[in-house]
């Protein structure tokens, strides 16, 4: 009943903090329940050592070969069983006030981050987020996640850049949701800047249905939401034009996600957010089984 709930969010609900909050653990425990594949995050890291198998353990963690060689249970221990922290970054540049459908880009990352801080806190592991002018500290448990979440639900928009801080990105899977509207001189630097062999980087790339096809009328008015300046369009004359230039970004966008070995999940604003973590988990899991 809950799971369906939240497939079908009405973006107007979403209009306090305890809405907020309701609909986030909705969404959480579709996957903690085991409901969709594997609801666990953080199985990409490099492999560390094994130990022994315990009771309680997740039996698809259980090296079958070890075990054919050795005829005891192992399970393979990675850097991130000890000090391994979960670092969400949102991108509340003004872009991400584009809407579709009455979501805009910026609620959809908020509700995605702060369901999978949820799935987190639930895991037992710390968890921090950041985006321009706010940095949530890291910290585990429930009482730390409503203190995030209700951070997160009065984030806005702002236009400072994001301050990444390489230095404690250490034994961190990375989670950063974005538009990704820069230079992609600019995002690849970023992105050298997190991925290390100690961090495994996740980037949710949202995009509007209408904004990626530009299937908006033949004359239509567009605003710059980081300049605020207006454009008279006709769409359909430019359509063709500016599907080859934004394919080339996403391709360019790709290429670098694949040469530094980090998981690039796009995430359509018409699928419902459920399907868009059931997406996410279903790739992931095939990635790092």
């Amino acid at each position: 009943m809950g799971t369906r709930k939240a497939q079908m969010i009405d973006p107007s609900t979403i209009q306090s903090l305890k809405n907020f909050e309701w609909i986030s653990k909705i969404l959480a425990k579709g996957f903690m329940q085991g409901k969709h594949s594997s609801g666990r995050l953080g199985q990409g890291m490099e492999f560390q050592q094994y130990r022994n198998y315990l009771p309680g353990d997740d039996i698809r963690n259980i090296d079958w070969k070890m075990f054919a060689k050795t005829e005891k249970l192992y399970i393979k221990q990675s850097i991130i069983e000890t000090e391994h922290h979960y670092h969400f970054i949102i991108d509340n540049s003004r872009s991400m006030l584009y809407e579709e459908n009455g979501w805009s880009k910026l609620m959809l990352a908020k509700i995605l981050t702060s369901s999978m801080m949820r799935i987190v806190a639930n895991q037992g592991d710390r968890f921090s987020w950041q985006a321009s002018e706010e940095n949530m500290p890291r910290g585990s448990g429930m009482k730390h996640w409503h203190y995030a979440i209700e951070k997160l639900y009065n984030l806005t928009t702002s236009t400072t850049s994001l301050n990444l801080h390489p230095g404690f990105l250490r034994n961190a899977t990375i989670i950063y949701m974005s538009d990704f509207y820069d230079q992609i001189e600019v995002l690849q630097s970023q992105f050298k800047l997190l991925k290390n062999p100690l961090t495994e980087v996740v980037l949710f790339h949202i995009l509007g249905t209408k904004e990626k096809s530009l299937t908006f009328g033949r004359n239509t008015t567009f605003l710059d939401l980081e300049s605020g300046e207006k454009l008279n369009v006709n769409a359909v004359a430019t359509q063709s034009q500016y599907q080859k230039r934004l394919l080339a970004h996403l391709n360019a966008l790709n290429n670098i996600c694949l040469a530094l070995g980090i998981h690039l999940e796009e995430c359509l604003m018409n699928r419902s957010i459920t399907e868009c973590l059931r997406q996410f988990f279903h790739v992931y899991q095939q990635n790092n089984a």
